[in-house]
């Protein structure tokens, strides 16, 4: 998945927290990023997505100001996709970037 190459690094929407294990008292920092329905162009591949935010959404979502009315699919110009090797999948091969450029 790329974003449109006009714009920035997709922002993913995300929630953190900072708690504390109350069987070994020590202090956790968990994190998450928030799903969607997968749209057109990415559903052949999963039902679901990562809520990804227009830029001049994030600020609003990292200051709390924004509400769930942000946490939809992406549009579906926004993003392309394209098939790449199933070794991606696989730890320890060599690093090879025709695995991940693919046929387009």
């Amino acid at each position: 998945m790329r974003s449109d190459a006009r714009s920035q690094q997709p922002a993913f929407a995300g929630l953190w927290s900072r708690w504390r294990d109350i069987e070994t008292d020590q202090e956790v920092l968990s994190a998450t990023i928030i799903v969607t329905n997968a749209n057109e162009t990415l559903r052949p591949l999963h039902d679901r997505m990562p809520v990804i935010l227009e830029p001049e959404n994030v600020a609003p979502w990292l200051s709390g100001e924004a509400g769930t009315d942000l946490l939809t699919p992406a549009a579906e110009e926004k993003l392309t996709s394209w098939p790449v090797s199933t070794r991606v999948n696989k730890t320890g091969g060599a690093d090879d970037a025709t695995l991940i450029e693919g046929k387009r």
